[in-house]
């Protein structure tokens, strides 16, 4: 997949490599081409028998257009006064989750149901070698690999800008050869199952989505509601009862004198590392891998996710103030 030129990157002598691939560099490099490039929304747009030179009305990565739950990508274009959606699923190695496909139709249609388009299309973007028994591709109305993707950035004009785009999907290709594996627990495993059912449940805002198995020592639960920028996320610290909204790249005391009045009775404000956070506090619940049946749990999981809730919607309450605007 080396395509020589002057632009070549430089060799790496690491174990390890530059970008790991994950889902989101994925999406982050799709959503910038779709942004930067007429050209490849052309690309995209004949991938999925629509037609090319359609007018781009945005595209957005990780989002909830429904409480039906997240999205990896939406692109919207807008042809002969019409409003088309594409729906995309990314996979690399991933299971799929429970009805996960149907979830991407139920939005599309909901979406219809309510005007918002006129027209949707699901579609699953994963490496060939994830084109196997059991994956889900006739689920999605369309199907589109890394390697098509990998050969339209090869065609472009070759610059060091371009390689790092390439180098990103070989590693996503070469990762769904190889696999991942991580040292898991069955136990804990499970608890996340559980944990993810009733928040899907009760609290679909949370969007609240587990894409991997779990190590044994994986007891602290991020979340990260797609309203949420990058310097903010919600941490459930299970085993000693804490739901912290968890803010960096803000300094503590400059927040404290702009905030600390806007704070409700049940929060506090705690030094968390480098970080600091909006704590509620909750039961705490046992480690993960001491638990033989997490639905004995399920008050204190209710219970721990309104409390994940309420920092979720403190946040967009407050979200246009002046210290998280940078």
């Amino acid at each position: 997949m080396e395509k020589l030129s002057l632009h070549n990157l430089p060799i790496n002598h690491k174990k390890y490599p530059f970008i790991t691939a994950r889902e989101s560099e994925i999406d982050s490099i799709v959503v910038e081409e779709i942004f930067c490039s007429v050209n490849f929304q052309n690309w995209l747009l004949s991938k999925l028998s629509l037609k090319k030179n359609s007018t781009l009305v945005g595209a957005w990565k990780n989002v909830m257009p429904t409480n039906f739950g997240e999205c990896d990508i939406v692109v919207e274009f807008i042809d002969n006064n019409k409003k088309i959606a594409i729906l995309i699923e990314d996979k690399i190695d991933a299971p799929e989750q429970p009805k996960q496909a149907e979830r991407y139709h139920k939005t599309g249609k909901y979406l219809i149901e309510k005007k918002e388009i006129d027209q949707y299309i699901s579609c699953l973007l994963c490496p060939k070698d994830y084109f196997k028994p059991g994956a889900p591709m006739e689920k999605y109305d369309k199907n589109i690999s890394y390697e098509e993707l990998l050969e339209w950035f090869e065609k472009q004009n070759d610059s060091k800008r371009m390689r790092v785009k390439q180098m990103v999907l070989e590693n996503g290709i070469r990762r769904a050869k190889t696999g991942y594996v991580q040292p898991t627990d069955e136990k804990t495993d499970n608890f996340y199952k559980y944990y993810e059912k009733i928040g899907r449940e009760n609290n679909p805002e949370l969007g609240i989505r587990f894409t991997k198995q779990h190590a044994s020592d994986n007891s602290w639960i991020s979340i990260k509601p797609s309203i949420f920028p990058s310097n903010i996320k919600i941490v459930h610290k299970s085993y000693v009862g804490y739901m912290d909204l968890q803010i960096s790249k803000i300094k503590m005391d400059e927040f404290l004198k702009n905030m600390e009045s806007k704070i409700s009775k049940n929060m506090t404000i705690q030094k968390t590392g480098n970080s600091f956070s909006i704590r509620i506090l909750v039961s705490p619940l046992p480690r993960f891998t001491t638990m033989k049946s997490p639905d004995k749990y399920k008050n204190e999981i209710i219970e721990s996710l309104g409390a994940a809730s309420q920092l979720m919607n403190w946040y967009s309450d407050f979200k246009n103030e002046s210290i998280f605007i940078c």
